[in-house]
């Protein structure tokens, strides 16, 4: 680990925090805590995972539950179970799992609100303060790549354009449009936060690969193909794959896609 990093115990207080520990412990996980720009982030990797020369793999998880009704906020947005738990488990890179602010037992720590999982989910600050943990918690000496599901897809791309040391960015029905995709479903627009398809390009350099879901409902394939257009990179459509299942079945695929993309970088 790199500075500012305090390795914890998995304890917590919400049921779905709980529930998230649980399960990063049976994927071999250790917890930690890295400080960001105003608010304190879980860090989850494996233990003694081996060094490797290749980039590291740093895995953003979807936006979890962040109402418990329509227009209550959920008390804990933590997601019970992760996708990039599951897929994780089948990388054999140097691999984190990077939380948001208020995420992982965080919720009611000072400064946190509940805008940070509600209407500013993707906003200024979360973007911010992820940014500095990541880049004070994960080495960087030989690139890193954003693997990130659903919303974290989103986060994938905001957190790309501000760290440098970002060499690829792998979106899993990643929501880029976040105007578009609350339209589709009838939801308010998310408008403290950023939205990818508006924000500065990646550098060219940076390798895209877009996946989409054919079977998705809540980021349909549609939205996806749009949205790449605007943001660049590629996008496939995964035959047999909803939203949370699917995924795994093609993960080594993308992997290897991954790994040549990288290769035929200059």
């Amino acid at each position: 680990m790199s500075r500012g990093v305090l390795v914890l115990l998995l304890t917590g207080c919400g049921a779905a925090h709980q529930a998230f520990e649980r399960a990063a412990s049976q994927a071999g996980l250790e917890r930690a805590e890295v400080q960001g720009r105003g608010y304190r982030h879980a860090l989850y990797s494996r233990p003694r995972q081996p060094m490797v020369h290749g980039p590291i793999h740093v895995y953003l998880t979807g936006d979890g539950r962040p109402y418990a009704h329509p227009g209550v906020a959920s008390a804990d947005p933590t997601p019970r179970q992760s996708v990039v738990l599951r897929l994780l488990a089948l990388d054999p890179a140097q691999v984190f799992v990077l939380g948001r602010p208020c995420y992982h037992g965080y919720a009611d720590a000072p400064p946190c609100s509940q805008n940070l999982w509600t209407h500013a989910r993707y906003g200024e600050a979360v973007v911010a303060s992820m940014a500095e943990a990541l880049t004070q918690a994960v080495p960087l000496d030989h690139g890193l790549v954003l693997i990130g599901f659903s919303g974290g897809g989103a986060l994938s791309m905001l957190l790309a354009a501000r760290v440098p040391e970002v060499v690829a960015v792998v979106t899993l029905a990643g929501n880029l449009d976040i105007d578009a995709w609350a339209d589709v479903h009838g939801y308010t627009r998310l408008r403290r936060s950023l939205n990818p398809v508006r924000e500065w390009p990646l550098s060219e350099g940076a390798v895209q690969l877009h996946y989409a879901g054919a079977q998705d409902r809540q980021v349909p394939p549609a939205l996806s193909r749009e949205a790449v257009r605007h943001t660049g990179g590629e996008l496939a459509l995964l035959p047999e794959t909803r939203h949370q299942t699917g995924w795994e079945r093609h993960w080594a695929g993308i992997l290897a896609e991954l790994d040549r993309r990288l290769d035929r970088r200059p």
